[in-house]
């Protein structure tokens, strides 16, 4: 787990992290690899260089965490809400699609993958 002070930042590097796993082939034994993405507020300790996360907004990823696919990002609505973030995933070249079931109580959840062609920014269940 990582924090970032800026939903941007944090877009951008895991967009990033994204396109370059996306374009490699993994082994088997490798593990999938699974991003999740909320904004809100989170109490952080850090011992011997080692940082501990706490508070509601943790246990919003870790639901997220949980239910997500391998290879996949999933946003709640706190973060997918921002335009800016809807933008910046449109020049990326990727899509969202709004889950059917949120894992995260009393928020809407995205799915975002690569964009295919003739495919819109956002797309239904």
């Amino acid at each position: 787990m990582t924090d970032f002070r800026d939903a941007r930042t944090a877009i951008t590097s895991v967009l990033e992290l994204l396109s370059e796993n996306v374009s490699t082939d993994q082994a088997e034994d490798v593990p999938a690899l699974r991003i999740a993405m909320h904004r809100g507020a989170i109490v952080k300790t850090i011992t011997d260089g080692r940082s501990d996360y706490a508070g509601r907004t943790v246990n919003a990823v870790s639901a997220l965490i949980e239910s997500n696919v391998k290879e996949k990002l999933v946003l709640t609505d706190e973060l997918f809400s921002d335009s800016e973030i809807q933008d910046l995933l449109a020049e990326s070249g990727f899509v969202a699609r709004k889950l059917e079931v949120a894992p995260v109580s009393g928020s809407a959840v995205f799915e975002v993958t690569q964009m295919t062609s003739g495919q819109s920014t956002i797309s239904e269940p």
